[in-house]
């Protein structure tokens, strides 16, 4: 069992929840789940993307499978053990005095050991199918939001209606602060440009825009943007 109290329930607070759940007992070989959005794709017409949802994409870079309950069987179990959970949760909670989120996740350990305790079931077999976590397992890397954008000739993204452009200066990244924190990391290939791509992308912009430095361009472009 694995519980975590949210103002909301999102892709995000998914993510935090089977990160807690990773980090104390490995990667599973399967994680089974409902039809919800977070975990497949409920549009039959969509035409664009890999198949993946956020959640989906996380854990196939995790060899994780994903199974949706296609049984009423299956989805009953589960509503089940969320209606114990909802009436015995409250009473517990009144008793101990708790009412906030940050005091109730900080109960929440307590009350899953407890439960396993006394509710789990003995497994046929006694061999844990749990695989610990990789040294190259970057569960900060792995969830993540991510949109991906093509870089114009003149090194710029644009993302929600934004124009950003990337600084190629050594040891400059930037953050933008959204409803989360956002985190541009610049790919190609599946792997992160390293210095020697940098260099390259120097050489280039430095041709294709006459040697102009970055300044000046980022003055043009922002002046592109504001309505004349």
């Amino acid at each position: 069992m694995q519980l975590r109290f949210v103002k909301s329930e999102s892709t995000f607070t998914y993510f935090e929840a089977t990160r807690g759940y990773l980090e104390k007992h490995g990667k599973p070989l399967a994680l089974y789940s409902d039809k919800a959005s977070v975990f497949r794709i409920n549009n039959k017409n969509a035409t664009g993307g890999d198949g993946y949802t956020q959640f989906g994409r996380a854990m196939h870079e995790l060899n994780i499978q994903t199974i949706c309950a296609n049984t009423s069987s299956a989805k009953g179990r589960v509503e089940r053990a969320h209606l114990t959970l909802q009436d015995r949760l409250v009473k517990e909670f009144r008793l101990r005095g708790i009412s906030s989120v940050e005091a109730a996740n900080n109960y929440a350990d307590e009350f899953m050991s407890d439960y396993n305790r006394r509710f789990a079931k003995a497994s046929r077999h006694d061999f844990d199918v749990h695989r610990p976590l990789e040294n190259d397992d970057d569960l900060g890397a792995f969830f993540t939001w991510r949109e991906p954008r093509r870089v114009s000739k003149s090194l710029t993204v644009q993302y929600d209606k934004v124009l950003y452009m990337i600084d190629i200066r050594r040891g400059r990244h930037c953050t933008f602060l959204k409803h989360v924190h956002l985190v541009f990391v610049a790919r190609y290939r599946r792997r992160v440009f390293d210095q020697d791509a940098i260099e390259k992308l120097r050489s280039y912009f430095a041709s294709s825009c006459g040697g102009a430095p970055i300044s000046i361009i980022r003055q043009y472009i922002e002046q592109q943007q504001t309505p004349g």
